[in-house]
This record gives structure tokens, C-alpha cells and sequence, in this order.
């Protein structure tokens, strides 16, 4: 079986401070803390696999994704996680595309500058039913020890 991991590109960002993290985090424990509350990241913005870098729904950088967005998203990634592809891909090569193996599908949010990268990043693992084991939730104090 595939892997399939969303995710948020990067921790160190002032205005999460005022949302994402639980007010009085100290900056040491961003890190521990936002490694915990989606189930990758990606700090130099490079993967292996398939790897996704949705930027915003509708402004680039500053809007978050609606839930027929994330909608979207899932069943995207649910095809090219199966090793197909996407009905609404938009392919170089016209014609339908090889059918390839299950691949690991990394999706890193980058929609950072109103802090909805790892809020959307968060809803989509949910819509995916990947957050069950994520030991933190954007801007609540945690119950366990970073």
C-alpha cells in the first residue's frame, strides 16, 4: 500500500505565533509542536515521490481552500496513490497516461501568509482519515509533553 502524507512547508512563520501555535509556546518548541499536529513537513520543499505544493484555493498564497477544495484534493491524491491518474489532470502528453504502481503522494501546504497552511493541511488528513494518531492540534495546548 501507498503512503500518503499532507502536510505544511516550514515552521518559522510570525503570524502563526498569533493562531497556530498555543499562545506562551516557546519558539524552541515550535518545531516538536507543528511536527506533531500534521504528519510530514517539508523544510526545503523536496520529495521523492509525487509531491504536491497546493499554494491556495483561489489567492495565491494568502486564501485557504474550501471544503469542496480539499474535497478535490482527497480524491486526487486517493487516485495517484492508487497509481492513477487524476480525471481532471491536465497532461502534457495528450492520451491516457500508463497505469503505474501505488506511489507515496507528499502535499505540502504553502499557503502560509493568513496561517491556513497547517489549518487546511489538518482538514484534509482528517477528510482522509489520516489524523487519528497526530498527538497535536493547531492552536490548542497540548495534553502531552513536546
Amino acid at each position: 500500500m501507498s503512503d500518503i502524507r499532507i502536510g505544511i512547508c516550514g515552521w518559522r512563520y510570525g503570524p502563526w505565533r498569533k493562531d497556530f501555535y498555543p499562545k506562551g509556546l516557546p519558539q524552541d518548541d515550535e518545531l516538536a509542536f507543528a511536527s506533531r499536529a500534521v504528519n510530514t513537513f517539508d523544510e526545503a520543499g523536496f520529495a521523492r515521490f509525487l509531491e504536491l505544493l497546493p499554494h491556495s484555493d483561489v489567492e495565491l498564497y494568502s486564501s485557504g481552500y474550501t471544503a469542496q477544495a480539499l474535497r478535490r484534493w482527497k480524491q486526487r491524491i486517493q487516485h495517484w496513490s492508487q497509481g492513477r491518474q487524476a480525471d481532471d489532470a491536465q497532461l502534457v502528453v495528450p492520451g491516457p497516461p500508463p497505469r503505474r504502481a501505488a506511489r507515496d503522494v507528499y502535499c505540502y501546504f504553502d499557503n502560509d501568509q493568513k496561517v491556513h497552511a497547517p489549518y487546511d493541511a489538518r482538514r484534509l488528513l482528517q477528510k482522509l482519515s489520516l489524523d487519528h494518531e497526530l498527538m497535536t492540534e493547531p492552536g490548542v495546548v497540548p495534553e502531552v509533553a513536546l
